[in-house]
């Protein structure tokens, strides 16, 4: 028996009618804004999706001659990228066209450089998720995921067609270590009132026979006790009171300390009001073993400081330390693409702690400057008499 959907106002009962969307772009925008919508278990196995790009160029040829644009990247919480294609129901290609688009977009998946793709995350997300995401252990999971072509493939439209359904539901089930599957998400509307309803097809929850790995990943706030018992565990006992001196310098210069979440790696990171400024974490590097680093990520850093600096020299100066190197000759800064990161051994030296200070307070005061600077360009001056 089918259900009708009422919208109550003032007491009144008024019935929903479900409407097609006018347009594609329209279906597009709701992912976009509500990547939460297709998650596909709920409750205790939810899994929570974010937006990595919208149209996300993907290029067939080396060239870049030829180059198709996929409807919307996200990433799950446990690393998995999410490849979602969008149709609506009245498009004659949503029943085996836009299967073979969709495998010709998750065969190139591999070739995706994951320092980009978090950049772009960094773009299209808030600061707060930002700031719980952006870390090694995350975007290495993210780049192993890309790497063994595990991820999932998502076929959203209003309704999705038998034929459709059929597909998805094979492809799932014969597709070792990819997820398949469609999401209907229906709008119902009144004069005042807009409602969604998202159902999903081909709902065989995944188990760890298929995706080689646990379904759901573990999350943590990890307490400044927490911190310390990890590097007394890891063999890092020697550097947990310059993580605490670390945290209780910046409290003093009227930074905010916060907490990182990860399934195993401790993190706290330091803000100077909306302005992120660095992070203390620790992890396990492949190299190395386990560490623990002050990272800047120079993306966030770099902007606001203005046309008097660019990368180099913002480089240069993050790492400034008069004793670099260790007494076996190791350099204790070190960089990627967009981070730079120095080992906390390095402050094990006082002189290097004392400088590390300084240049913390120099780029909080550059900061500072930058921005009164950009204030009084912004304002404009009082007409002459």
């Amino acid at each position: 028996m089918e259900n009708k959907l009422f919208f109550v106002s003032n007491g009144a009962a008024l019935e929903m009618s479900e409407q097609s969307y006018e347009a594609e772009s329209y279906l597009q925008k709701i992912v976009e804004d509500n990547p939460h919508l297709l998650a596909r278990a709920w409750g205790d196995n939810d899994c929570r999706l974010f937006l990595i790009k919208r149209e996300l160029e993907i290029l067939e040829s080396e060239d870049g001659s030829n180059s198709y644009s996929l409807d919307h990247l996200l990433v799950g919480e446990d690393g998995v990228p999410v490849l979602v294609e969008v149709k609506r129901s009245t498009d004659t290609r949503i029943r085996r066209e836009v299967i073979g688009q969709m495998c010709d977009y998750a065969c190139r998946a591999c070739t995706w450089k994951v320092d980009k793709l978090r950049e772009l995350f960094m773009e299209n997300n808030s600061s707060e998720v930002a700031d719980e995401f952006d870390n090694d252990e995350f975007w290495g999971q993210v780049a192993t995921n890309l790497k063994a072509e595990h991820l999932r493939l998502v076929f959203v439209a209003d309704k999705i067609p038998d034929t459709l359904r059929v597909l998805i539901e094979f492809l799932d089930r014969n597709m070792d270590g990819i997820e398949v599957y469609g999401v209907e998400v229906r709008q119902y509307k009144t004069s005042d009132a807009l409602l969604l309803s998202s159902s999903v097809i081909g709902n065989s929850l995944l188990d760890s026979k298929k995706t080689g790995q646990p379904a759901q990943r573990s999350y943590r706030t990890w307490s400044d006790a927490d911190f310390t018992d990890y590097l007394r565990e890891h063999g890092l006992g020697e550097v947990a009171p310059v993580v605490d001196e670390i945290r209780s310098f910046s409290k003093g210069l009227g930074l905010t300390c916060y907490s990182g979440r990860g399934g195993s790696c401790p993190s706290y990171g330091v803000r100077m009001g909306d302005q992120r400024l660095f992070t203390v974490s620790s992890w396990w590097k492949k190299s190395v073993g386990f560490l623990c680093e002050v990272d800047f990520f120079i993306p966030y850093v770099l902007p606001p400081l203005g046309s008097e600096w660019d990368e180099d020299k913002l480089r240069a100066f993050l790492t400034d330390l008069p004793n670099r190197k260790g007494a076996d000759g190791k350099d204790y800064a070190w960089s990627s693409p967009r981070t730079q990161y120095i080992d906390i051994h390095a402050f094990l030296d006082t002189t290097n702690m004392e400088s590390f200070k300084k240049i913390v307070k120099d780029l909080c005061k550059a900061l500072k400057e930058s921005n009164c600077h950009n204030i009084q360009q912004e304002v404009t001056p009082p007409p002459r008499i």
